[in-house]
Order: structure tokens, then C-alpha cells, then sequence
């Protein structure tokens, strides 16, 4: 199940700084979630947030989200057990969620 507005509106920096032409970050996240914009259209998640990701995580957050692929279309397109793109899905959104407030996301 792709990523409802509000969880990507969790993932924001909550500045509504209007940088990726929305009004506000619930606007831009709501978008995200219809499939209207890419995440990495926020310059504040693109470059600092995603950066302390993996390729492979990233690459998940990316397909999960933003192509709006299934878990299971993920792991059968990456070619790696369901397990496995579930708990470094999990993993990434709290990376960016630790490191989008302000904390150290290793």
C-alpha cells in the first residue's frame, strides 16, 4: 500500500517554505501521494534527508512512493525477498523522519 498523504506529510520539515511551489507541506505531500509530484521535488528531503540513505533504500522509498509500487512489486522487481524490502523500508522512513527533525540519522 503506497503512502498516504499524511505519512509523507510526517517525512516533511513542516517549514512551508513554499520551495517546491506549494503553499504548504501538507499541499506538497498530498500531491506526493496522488502521484502528481516526485518527493525529491522538496529541496530540504531531496538532497540532506535522502542523502544518509542507502542506494538500496533509497531506491525503495523512491519506487514505493513515488512510482506507488507494492511492497511485494518491489521485492519481485529488485529481486530480494519481501522481508527484506519491508524492513529497509522501515528502516529509511526512520532515518528520514529522524533526520528531518533534527536529529542524527546513521
Amino acid at each position: 500500500m503506497a503512502l498516504k498523504g499524511l505519512d509523507i506529510f510526517k517525512l516533511t520539515p513542516k517549514t512551508n517554505c513554499k520551495d517546491c511551489g506549494n503553499p504548504t507541506c501538507m499541499a506538497f505531500a498530498m500531491k506526493v501521494a496522488s502521484g502528481a509530484l516526485s518527493i525529491d521535488k522538496c529541496p530540504h528531503m531531496s538532497a540532506e534527508a535522502l542523502s544518509t540513505l542507502s542506494d538500496e533504500e533509497r531506491q525503495i522509498i523512491m519506487l514505493h512512493v513515488t512510482a506507488g509500487l507494492k511492497h511485494r512489486e518491489i521485492a519481485q522487481l529488485l529481486e530480494l525477498p519481501l522481508s527484506t524490502v519491508l524492513s529497509k523500508y522501515r528502516r529509511a522512513l526512520s532515518k528520514l523522519k529522524q533526520k528531518l527533525e533534527g536529529g542524527d540519522a546513521r
